[in-house]
């Protein structure tokens, strides 16, 4: 195949978009606080949430999920260092 470079961008919003198991939450979540938009978004606001919502709530709110990914990492380190560490 010559065409890798064409398929990179879709291969990495893919990626990007997919649920860690180790945080719980996509990497463009946690980076941008949303789930990117693709041609499989139909509803824009699905659960009839406000869009004027202030970017102090917005904040806390982004905060409080960076966090628990954080607490996410820590348990899935820890299960991994103890995984790893039995065969020693």
């Amino acid at each position: 195949r010559n065409d890798w470079s064409e398929l990179l961008g879709p291969i990495q919003l893919a990626y990007n978009s997919c649920v860690q198991t180790s945080t719980g939450f996509s990497p463009a979540f946690l980076l941008r606080g949303y789930e990117p938009r693709t041609g499989l978004t139909i509803d824009a606001n699905p659960e009839g949430t406000n869009a004027n919502e202030t970017s102090l709530e917005f904040k806390e709110q982004f905060d409080a999920l960076r966090q628990q990914a954080r607490d996410a990492l820590t348990l899935a380190q820890s299960f991994q260092r103890t995984h790893y560490n039995k065969g020693r």
